[in-house]
């Protein structure tokens, strides 16, 4: 990255807390990168709605299961369909899978790695 003398300058004005040129700068800065930072913002927004509807997802599933588990308490003889039983085996091992995968949500700066992790365990990934 190569430092030229306005960025030095800028840098300056945090550092030494000149308020008059720095908002100055802040508010070019911002009208200059606008385009890129709205662009940026909606890649963001969408990815954020791809994880809500994922734990929406994720939060079906669990009823799910929770119903069927209890509906098999209460009728003891009362068998699951073939595809109710697909279905609880599915979520049951997209809920194994979700585990490791809960701490790159958890801990910030995880993600990085997560390319590594899918190359070395390829069908982790929860579906």
């Amino acid at each position: 990255m190569l430092v030229t003398f306005d960025s030095l300058d800028y840098l300056g004005d945090i550092v030494y807390m000149r308020q008059e040129m720095f908002s100055f700068k802040t508010a070019f800065f911002v009208k200059r990168n606008f385009k890129k930072f709205c662009h940026t913002s909606h890649h963001i927004w969408e990815e954020l709605v791809k994880v809500g509807r994922g734990f929406k997802m994720l939060k079906e599933d669990l009823k799910f299961l929770l119903k069927l588990q209890k509906r098999k308490i209460d009728y003891k003889y009362d068998k699951p369909s073939y595809k109710q039983d697909v279905k609880v085996r599915q979520v049951k091992r997209d809920f194994i899978k979700f585990l490791p995968f809960s701490l790159f949500i958890i801990i910030p700066g995880a993600e990085l790695l997560l390319p590594a992790w899918v190359v070395v365990f390829p069908n982790s990934i929860p579906s």
